[in-house]
């Protein structure tokens, strides 16, 4: 008996879909569709409330509230929300929003799990992420000036595309770089899923190698660290003797055919695309390497954090006060430019709600990584890829992006923990 798709497939899997497709297109309406006037800012309002849709999954679901850590953060963001400190309060909305919405999106997937299953929406992650792979190789060899590489709002990134050495840092369908590399964190987790269910081998050589090229054209060295990181860790996990010869035999073996056949000279012409897209990379990893600027990114929260310069740093300035969002529409507060520069997530943390919000997010991480069906140093590295090294709170695209892979990791082992690891052709 066919199945329909109401039966097949529960509200909480047809949101995660929904979810996962207007976060890719809410990029390409903002550049490509609606390129002036206030509808981008709709958009984009309307995106930072896309993890909320879950609410929408109805009575039969338990809700994030089921965890009282949640029930705690959500009421400690609300007092920081209406901080006398922030400038407004819809400052304060907009952080809440930001910063609940990853927390609230992975609670009520734990606290569902065992009912839920992402199987069915394999067809619709595997066309997503092949369309964002062949849009990212096809921009990479186009003109800084072609309409396929513009922005949603140029001015707000400085005025110019940016470039790794003379091509384009690709964007996919996103208004932004920072849309596509956090999608390729998505993209390595969901390999390691359809690894871990026994997907065609061939298939998952081919969107592997996809995706690493497509790192290497985005030019971004946290998400390509992220992509080969979580790949070693897919392999670390899934070791053992009949596996790690099924690996080889299903995925390493052609992937190495694969990388081989490309580099053979003037027989397929895609070769010295994907060369020079890694040598660009390299260059740019060199490049900065020597100028110190990289080892000041990796370190750049500790030395804030540890000489942090804000007059409020137990409870901070307000949820959403550094947010650019909010700054843009609604203007800066005289504390947070007293404070001064700030860039990466966890100062925005402390300045945003000082250090008491950090220690909840370290709690929160520790929370929910101890749940995930995964080994331990496995946890231990996602744990810091999370806490430190994603910005999970002011970037939407990555608290989706990573919220999703993170289920999908674990779903695996949840539905298809008696299913062997084999080629599925």
């Amino acid at each position: 008996m066919v199945l329909t798709l109401s039966q097949r497939i529960g509200r909480f899997e047809i949101i995660i879909g929904l979810i996962f497709i207007l976060t890719l297109v809410s990029g390409l309406l903002r550049k490509w569709v609606f390129t002036v006037g206030p509808v981008g800012n709709i958009i984009l309002a309307f995106q930072l409330c896309i993890p909320y849709l879950l609410i929408f999954c109805g009575e039969n679901y338990k809700k994030p509230w089921f965890y009282n850590i949640i029930l705690v953060y959500s009421i400690l963001l609300f007092g920081m929300a209406i901080n006398p400190l922030n400038l407004t309060y819809f400052h304060g909305g907009l952080g809440y929003i930001l910063h609940f919405g990853f927390w609230f999106s992975l609670a009520y997937y734990f606290a569902n799990r065992q009912q839920i299953n992402l199987r069915p929406l394999v067809p619709l992650f595997l066309v997503c992420s092949f369309t964002e792979i062949v849009l990212g190789f096809i921009q990479y060899q186009l003109p800084q000036e072609h309409w396929l590489n513009v922005y949603a709002n140029i001015e707000a990134v400085g005025g110019t595309i940016a470039l790794v050495g003379e091509s384009v840092r690709v964007t996919g369908t996103f208004a932004y770089i920072g849309g596509f590399t956090a999608f390729l964190s998505f993209l390595i987790f969901f390999i390691w899923y359809l690894y871990k269910i026994g997907y065609n081998s061939t298939i998952l050589t081919i969107l592997y190698a996809g995706g690493l090229v497509s790192s290497f054209m985005s030019g971004a060295r946290t998400s390509t660290a992220v992509y080969i990181i979580v790949s070693a860790l897919m392999l670390f996990s899934e070791f053992s003797w009949d596996r790690i010869q099924t690996f080889i035999r299903n995925l390493f073996i052609p992937l190495v055919l694969f990388f081989s056949i490309l580099l053979v000279k003037g027989n397929i012409g895609i070769e010295d695309k994907i060369s020079a897209a890694y040598q660009n990379f390299a260059d740019r990893v060199d490049e900065n390497s020597k100028s110190g600027e990289q080892k000041q990114r990796i370190l750049w929260d500790l030395e804030d954090l540890s000489n942090f310069r804000g007059k409020y740093p137990i409870i901070g300035l307000g949820l959403g006060s550094t947010y650019q969002g909010a700054t843009a529409v609604f203007g800066t507060s005289d504390y947070v430019k007293e404070y001064g520069y700030y860039e990466n997530e966890l100062t925005r943390v402390v300045v945003e709600g000082g250090f008491v919000l950090l220690f909840f997010r370290l709690i929160l991480v520790g929370f929910f990584v101890n749940m995930l069906q995964i080994n331990t140093v496995s946890k231990g590295v996602i744990f810091l890829l999370i806490f430190y090294f994603t910005p999970v709170v002011f970037n939407i695209y990555n608290s989706i992006f990573f919220m999703i892979g993170l289920i999908l990791v674990d779903n695996a082992r949840i539905n298809f923990s008696n299913v062997s690891i084999k080629s599925a052709n």
